[in-house]
Protein backbone atom coordinates (compact mmCIF):
# COMPACT_ATOMS: atom_id res chain seq x y z
CA UNK A 1 0.00 0.00 0.00
CA UNK A 2 1.15 3.58 -0.42
CA UNK A 3 0.60 7.03 1.41
CA UNK A 4 -1.52 8.48 -1.19
CA UNK A 5 -3.95 5.74 -2.60
CA UNK A 6 -2.11 3.77 -5.35
CA UNK A 7 -2.14 -0.07 -4.58
CA UNK A 8 0.95 -2.21 -5.58
CA UNK A 9 3.17 0.89 -6.75
CA UNK A 10 3.98 3.92 -5.34
CA UNK A 11 4.77 5.40 -8.85
CA UNK A 12 2.13 5.07 -11.63
CA UNK A 13 4.80 3.70 -14.18
CA UNK A 14 4.97 0.29 -12.03
CA UNK A 15 7.93 1.22 -10.17
CA UNK A 16 8.61 1.68 -6.07
CA UNK A 17 6.49 -1.30 -5.30
CA UNK A 18 6.29 -4.86 -5.47
CA UNK A 19 2.53 -5.09 -7.44
CA UNK A 20 0.42 -7.73 -6.21
CA UNK A 21 2.97 -11.09 -6.44
CA UNK A 22 0.60 -14.59 -6.54
CA UNK A 23 2.80 -17.41 -6.86
CA UNK A 24 5.96 -15.45 -7.66
CA UNK A 25 4.13 -13.77 -10.64
CA UNK A 26 3.19 -10.12 -10.36
CA UNK A 27 0.35 -9.43 -11.63
CA UNK A 28 -0.60 -5.77 -11.39
CA UNK A 29 0.39 -2.57 -13.25
CA UNK A 30 -1.46 0.17 -11.57
CA UNK A 31 -4.58 -0.04 -9.14
CA UNK A 32 -5.00 3.58 -8.66
CA UNK A 33 -7.84 6.11 -6.94
CA UNK A 34 -10.40 8.27 -8.57
CA UNK A 35 -13.21 10.19 -6.69
CA UNK A 36 -14.92 11.82 -8.81
CA UNK A 37 -17.62 14.84 -8.57
CA UNK A 38 -17.99 16.57 -11.84
CA UNK A 39 -16.73 15.84 -15.58
CA UNK A 40 -14.36 18.84 -14.65
CA UNK A 41 -13.48 17.51 -10.60
CA UNK A 42 -12.01 14.14 -10.45
CA UNK A 43 -9.30 13.97 -7.72
CA UNK A 44 -6.99 10.58 -8.74
CA UNK A 45 -3.38 9.73 -9.56
CA UNK A 46 -4.60 7.66 -12.59
CA UNK A 47 -2.38 8.01 -15.98
CA UNK A 48 -3.25 10.88 -17.66
CA UNK A 49 -4.05 12.74 -21.11
CA UNK A 50 -0.23 14.11 -21.30
CA UNK A 51 1.66 10.63 -20.70
CA UNK A 52 2.06 10.96 -17.42
CA UNK A 53 -0.04 10.48 -14.53
CA UNK A 54 -2.37 12.84 -12.03
CA UNK A 55 -0.87 13.21 -8.88
CA UNK A 56 -3.76 14.90 -6.77
CA UNK A 57 -3.31 13.33 -3.27
CA UNK A 58 -1.09 14.45 -0.66
CA UNK A 59 0.21 12.49 1.94
CA UNK A 60 -0.96 13.56 5.82
CA UNK A 61 -0.39 10.60 7.20
CA UNK A 62 2.73 8.19 6.39
CA UNK A 63 1.65 4.28 5.98
CA UNK A 64 2.34 2.55 9.49
CA UNK A 65 1.67 -0.55 10.70
CA UNK A 66 -0.99 -1.44 13.29
CA UNK A 67 -1.17 -4.16 15.45
CA UNK A 68 -4.62 -6.75 15.13
CA UNK A 69 -4.54 -9.98 16.18
CA UNK A 70 -7.08 -11.34 13.32
CA UNK A 71 -5.33 -10.61 11.00
CA UNK A 72 -1.62 -11.03 9.55
CA UNK A 73 -0.84 -7.08 8.25
CA UNK A 74 -3.02 -3.69 8.83
CA UNK A 75 -1.64 -0.52 7.30
CA UNK A 76 -3.25 2.68 7.75
CA UNK A 77 -2.28 5.66 5.85
CA UNK A 78 -4.29 9.27 5.22
CA UNK A 79 -4.18 11.49 2.78
CA UNK A 80 -6.28 14.63 1.03
CA UNK A 81 -6.71 16.07 -2.70
CA UNK A 82 -5.38 19.21 -2.56
CA UNK A 83 -2.65 18.65 -5.04
CA UNK A 84 -5.68 18.98 -7.32
CA UNK A 85 -6.42 21.81 -9.56
CA UNK A 86 -9.89 21.74 -8.49
CA UNK A 87 -10.17 19.71 -5.33
CA UNK A 88 -13.08 18.22 -4.11
CA UNK A 89 -11.92 19.14 -0.60
CA UNK A 90 -11.93 15.68 0.88
CA UNK A 91 -9.52 13.65 3.23
CA UNK A 92 -9.27 9.86 2.83
CA UNK A 93 -8.10 7.56 5.71
CA UNK A 94 -7.06 4.29 3.82
CA UNK A 95 -6.70 0.77 5.62
CA UNK A 96 -5.38 -2.49 4.01
CA UNK A 97 -6.09 -5.73 5.27
CA UNK A 98 -3.90 -9.15 4.56
CA UNK A 99 -4.34 -12.37 6.01
CA UNK A 100 -2.17 -15.46 6.12
CA UNK A 101 -4.31 -18.40 6.28
CA UNK A 102 -5.79 -19.90 3.61
CA UNK A 103 -8.05 -19.30 1.91
CA UNK A 104 -8.08 -15.66 3.14
CA UNK A 105 -4.42 -15.36 1.90
CA UNK A 106 -5.26 -14.57 -1.80
CA UNK A 107 -6.59 -11.49 -1.40
CA UNK A 108 -5.94 -7.90 0.04
CA UNK A 109 -9.17 -5.47 1.57
CA UNK A 110 -8.67 -2.15 1.13
CA UNK A 111 -10.86 0.80 2.98
CA UNK A 112 -11.42 4.40 1.73
CA UNK A 113 -13.13 6.20 4.22
CA UNK A 114 -14.08 9.71 2.85
CA UNK A 115 -14.35 12.91 5.34
CA UNK A 116 -15.04 16.13 3.94
CA UNK A 117 -13.33 19.31 4.73
CA UNK A 118 -15.87 22.10 3.42
CA UNK A 119 -18.04 23.81 4.54
CA UNK A 120 -20.75 22.56 2.02
CA UNK A 121 -22.40 19.23 2.24
CA UNK A 122 -21.23 16.71 -0.68
CA UNK A 123 -23.40 14.70 -2.53
CA UNK A 124 -23.07 12.84 -6.17
CA UNK A 125 -19.43 12.21 -5.29
CA UNK A 126 -18.34 8.77 -7.40
CA UNK A 127 -15.37 6.22 -6.04
CA UNK A 128 -13.13 3.69 -7.92
CA UNK A 129 -10.11 2.13 -8.90
CA UNK A 130 -8.74 2.15 -12.07
CA UNK A 131 -6.76 -1.57 -12.23
CA UNK A 132 -4.38 -2.66 -15.13
CA UNK A 133 -3.82 -6.37 -14.43
CA UNK A 134 -0.87 -8.28 -16.73
CA UNK A 135 -1.88 -11.99 -16.34
CA UNK A 136 -1.27 -12.41 -19.42
CA UNK A 137 2.39 -11.11 -20.59
CA UNK A 138 1.56 -10.93 -23.83
CA UNK A 139 -1.76 -8.82 -23.43
CA UNK A 140 -4.20 -11.57 -24.54
CA UNK A 141 -6.81 -11.04 -21.80
CA UNK A 142 -10.39 -10.48 -21.51
CA UNK A 143 -12.36 -8.74 -18.58
CA UNK A 144 -15.39 -10.19 -17.23
CA UNK A 145 -18.10 -9.10 -14.47
CA UNK A 146 -19.61 -11.21 -12.33
CA UNK A 147 -23.14 -9.55 -11.26
CA UNK A 148 -24.26 -11.69 -8.32
CA UNK A 149 -20.60 -11.17 -6.50
CA UNK A 150 -20.11 -7.49 -7.89
CA UNK A 151 -16.52 -9.16 -8.89
CA UNK A 152 -14.48 -7.32 -11.86
CA UNK A 153 -11.86 -9.53 -12.45
CA UNK A 154 -9.19 -10.61 -15.95
CA UNK A 155 -7.67 -13.73 -17.21
CA UNK A 156 -6.54 -14.65 -20.66
CA UNK A 157 -8.49 -15.34 -23.62
CA UNK A 158 -6.39 -18.62 -23.93
CA UNK A 159 -6.22 -19.96 -20.44
CA UNK A 160 -3.49 -20.98 -18.49
CA UNK A 161 -3.03 -18.07 -16.19
CA UNK A 162 -4.24 -16.36 -12.71
CA UNK A 163 -7.52 -14.79 -12.38
CA UNK A 164 -7.27 -11.16 -11.21
CA UNK A 165 -9.48 -8.57 -9.72
CA UNK A 166 -11.63 -6.58 -7.75
CA UNK A 167 -14.92 -6.77 -5.82
CA UNK A 168 -16.76 -4.17 -4.06
CA UNK A 169 -17.40 -5.46 -0.96
CA UNK A 170 -20.15 -2.21 -0.13
CA UNK A 171 -24.46 -3.37 -1.01
CA UNK A 172 -25.15 0.18 -0.43
CA UNK A 173 -24.20 1.84 -3.63
CA UNK A 174 -24.89 1.32 -7.10
CA UNK A 175 -21.82 -0.76 -8.65
CA UNK A 176 -19.46 1.01 -11.07
CA UNK A 177 -17.43 -1.59 -13.80
CA UNK A 178 -16.20 -0.10 -16.94
CA UNK A 179 -13.84 -2.27 -18.86
CA UNK A 180 -10.95 -0.55 -21.51
CA UNK A 181 -8.91 -1.40 -23.76
CA UNK A 182 -6.22 1.26 -26.03
CA UNK A 183 -6.79 -1.58 -28.57
CA UNK A 184 -10.43 -0.29 -29.51
CA UNK A 185 -10.90 2.00 -31.85
CA UNK A 186 -13.43 4.90 -29.53
CA UNK A 187 -12.27 3.82 -26.23
CA UNK A 188 -11.03 6.46 -23.72
CA UNK A 189 -7.78 4.85 -23.77
CA UNK A 190 -7.35 4.33 -27.55
CA UNK A 191 -4.24 6.68 -28.09
CA UNK A 192 -2.94 4.80 -24.89
CA UNK A 193 -2.24 8.31 -23.33
CA UNK A 194 -5.69 9.32 -23.65
CA UNK A 195 -7.51 9.59 -20.32
CA UNK A 196 -8.84 12.84 -19.59
CA UNK A 197 -10.58 14.06 -16.31
CA UNK A 198 -13.75 13.81 -18.40
CA UNK A 199 -13.11 10.68 -19.89
CA UNK A 200 -12.48 9.51 -16.36
CA UNK A 201 -15.73 10.80 -14.75
CA UNK A 202 -17.85 9.28 -17.52
CA UNK A 203 -16.01 5.92 -16.68
CA UNK A 204 -16.97 6.54 -12.72
CA UNK A 205 -20.66 7.57 -13.70
CA UNK A 206 -21.62 4.65 -16.41
CA UNK A 207 -22.76 2.07 -13.92
CA UNK A 208 -22.46 -1.59 -15.17
CA UNK A 209 -21.12 -0.47 -19.01
CA UNK A 210 -19.92 -3.72 -20.07
CA UNK A 211 -20.18 -7.44 -18.46
CA UNK A 212 -17.21 -8.31 -20.92
CA UNK A 213 -14.39 -7.16 -23.18
CA UNK A 214 -12.34 -9.24 -24.92
CA UNK A 215 -14.18 -12.85 -25.12
CA UNK A 216 -15.24 -11.62 -28.91
CA UNK A 217 -12.01 -10.74 -30.21
CA UNK A 218 -9.44 -13.32 -31.24
CA UNK A 219 -6.77 -12.97 -29.27
CA UNK A 220 -8.43 -10.91 -26.32
CA UNK A 221 -7.08 -7.01 -25.71
CA UNK A 222 -4.71 -5.79 -23.43
CA UNK A 223 -7.66 -4.52 -20.64
CA UNK A 224 -8.40 -2.46 -17.61
CA UNK A 225 -11.03 -1.52 -15.67
CA UNK A 226 -12.73 1.11 -13.56
CA UNK A 227 -14.51 -0.81 -10.40
CA UNK A 228 -16.16 1.23 -7.65
CA UNK A 229 -19.54 2.59 -6.20
CA UNK A 230 -21.39 6.00 -6.26
CA UNK A 231 -21.56 7.46 -2.51
CA UNK A 232 -25.33 8.28 -1.98
CA UNK A 233 -24.88 9.88 1.40
CA UNK A 234 -24.01 13.53 2.13
CA UNK A 235 -20.47 13.77 3.01
CA UNK A 236 -20.78 16.52 5.64
CA UNK A 237 -18.34 18.80 7.11
CA UNK A 238 -15.98 17.90 9.36
CA UNK A 239 -15.45 21.04 12.28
Amino acid sequence: MTSIGRMGYSDSDATDGLGFIYKNNSLLYEASLMIGASTTQVSNNTRNDSGAADQHFAKKIRVYKEDDADVAFTGISEFDDSLSPKPINITVKNTVRAYSNSPDDKYVITEYELKNKSFNALSGIYLGLFTDWDVDKNGNDIALYDVFNRLGYVTSKFGGTSYAGVKLLTTTGIPIFNPMSYEIVGDPLEDRNGFSISEKFLSLTSGIKSTSLGENAPNGYDVMFVSGTDLLIFLQMVR
